[in-house]
This record gives C-alpha cells, sequence and structure tokens, in this order.
C-alpha cells in the first residue's frame, strides 16, 4: 500500500511538472531594438528599409542596418545598429480578462473588484538568434529649409531634389546655397576624451628650459670648482675617502661583516 501511494504522488508530481512545461519550436528569430517608442510598425519598417532591406541585411554577416528618421531624404544622416549573436527566446503572455460588470461602484467613487480571476496563458513563439541593437547617437542632422522673414520655416527638399523635370525653368533661377558637409562626426558612438593642452598653443618664451633638455646631473663625490674660487680644495671629501677605504677592505678580506664595514 506504501509503494502504490508513493508511485501515484511521485506520477501526480511528473503530471504537474509537466504542465509547466511549455515546448520550444524551432523557429529563429531576429530582434530589432527599434531606438523609439512605435506606434505604426509599418512606418517603423519604411525607416528600417523595408522588409527587403532587413533581410539582406540579415544574410551579410559584416552589415549594418541604417535607420532613416525621415525616409526619402537624402539629407538624412542614417542611425545604424550593430548585429549581435544573442540566446533569447520570444514569448508571448494572454491575458484573459474579466466578463464585464465584474466590478462595481463604491460610495467613495472608487472601483472595487469582486472576483479577480485573470487566466494567463503563455506560448513560445520562437529563439532569438540575432539582434540588432542601435548603440551610437543620431548626431546631428541638417534640415533643407529657408528661413522666412517672419521667422518662420520653409522646407525647400523639393527644390533642391526635384521629382519630376517637366520644363527647364529651374535651371535658371538661382540656386539655394543649402551645402551641408558629409559627416559630422568620424564615430557615432561615445567615447571619452581627456582634455589636455595643446602643445602648439603654448608660448615659448614660459618654458622651463629655453635652450633644451638635459640630463639631471648625477651626484658624486668630487668638487666642482669655479674659475672665480681664490682656494682650491686640497683634499678629497671625507665621502670620498670612505669609499675607497671600504674598496681596500673588499680586496684584502674574503669575508666582511657589516660592523667592520661600519668601523
Amino acid at each position: 500500500m506504501a509503494e502504490n501511494e508513493l508511485e501515484q504522488k511521485s506520477s501526480s508530481e511528473r503530471q504537474e511538472a509537466d504542465s509547466f512545461l511549455i515546448p520550444v519550436p524551432e523557429k529563429n528569430l531576429t530582434c530589432v531594438e527599434y531606438p523609439g517608442k512605435v506606434l505604426n510598425v509599418d512606418r517603423a519598417l519604411q525607416t528600417l528599409g523595408g522588409k527587403e532591406n532587413i533581410s539582406h541585411t540579415i544574410l551579410q554577416s559584416g552589415r549594418r542596418l541604417a535607420l532613416n528618421f525621415r525616409p526619402g531624404d537624402s539629407f538624412c544622416k542614417p542611425l545604424y545598429g550593430s548585429k549581435y549573436s544573442t540566446t533569447n527566446m520570444l514569448l508571448k503572455v494572454t491575458r484573459k480578462k474579466s466578463p464585464a460588470g465584474s466590478s462595481v461602484k463604491t460610495t467613495d467613487q472608487t472601483t472595487a473588484t469582486n472576483n479577480s480571476t485573470d487566466e494567463y496563458s503563455c506560448e513560445m513563439i520562437g529563439t532569438v538568434d540575432t539582434t540588432f541593437k542601435f548603440e551610437g547617437m543620431s548626431d546631428f542632422q541638417y534640415l533643407p529649409m529657408e528661413t522666412r522673414p517672419d521667422g518662420s520655416h520653409k522646407p525647400i527638399l523639393d527644390e533642391l531634389v526635384p521629382s519630376s523635370v517637366e520644363d527647364t525653368s529651374f535651371l535658371k533661377k538661382d540656386a539655394n546655397l543649402f551645402i551641408m558637409p558629409g559627416n559630422f562626426s568620424r564615430m557615432d558612438t561615445p567615447s571619452g576624451y581627456l582634455y589636455q593642452k595643446q602643445k602648439s598653443g603654448q608660448d615659448p618664451l614660459l618654458e622651463e628650459n629655453l635652450i633644451g633638455k638635459r640630463r639631471k646631473r648625477r651626484p658624486g663625490l668630487a668638487y666642482l670648482v669655479p674659475f672665480d674660487v681664490e682656494n682650491v680644495p686640497t683634499d678629497p671629501q671625507p665621502e670620498a675617502a670612505q669609499s675607497v677605504y671600504r674598496m681596500k677592505l673588499k680586496d684584502e678580506l674574503e669575508f666582511l661583516t657589516k660592523v667592520a664595514i661600519k668601523n
């Protein structure tokens, strides 16, 4: 009886554990971490160049995904996303709302729910093995606009890049000098910069050594005698004599003690 009860208990625990297992389908997905709040999926795909451009970028290993906030504008500087290999999963969680009429109004105008028994269901969509991350900055953008006398701005993109050529009258008009740089910065990722004073901007008269740098004089045991000194030293310095004495002891004695050297 005890063995049967243990087998039934283990089988029930096994069934309960299997009920929490979610099968993972063999479907590989690609994640794009869009740098913004997506309200319209179609417009977000348009800024990424469409599904065809995304597919080409995924197939090419060294290519980055370009994002244009103003599609169709040749003056828009794209933001590039790098490709990373990831081991993530896409899980779809669905909540079944409570039926209508389950909440009642109280006297203080607050809502109270009688039975908050919302049901949740999980579904595994697939695994995410590739992720595009936009870690750079958007950089500065040049908008093709013209400032009016009243301070308002007028877009001149159609004048700079005509969509259709009807006649040659636009060739005789004065062109708007809207010239933008090819790129504002060489790198679009932020990096630390240590501000240092440029050597070219320093005053050469304020340098410590105007003639040139030389090696620092090493301390020696000799006298430095200028030409204008009357009495020239005749004996060596005490430190020099002591050094010579120690050298003689080293040659005479095979073994020297600390006490013998000091005395």
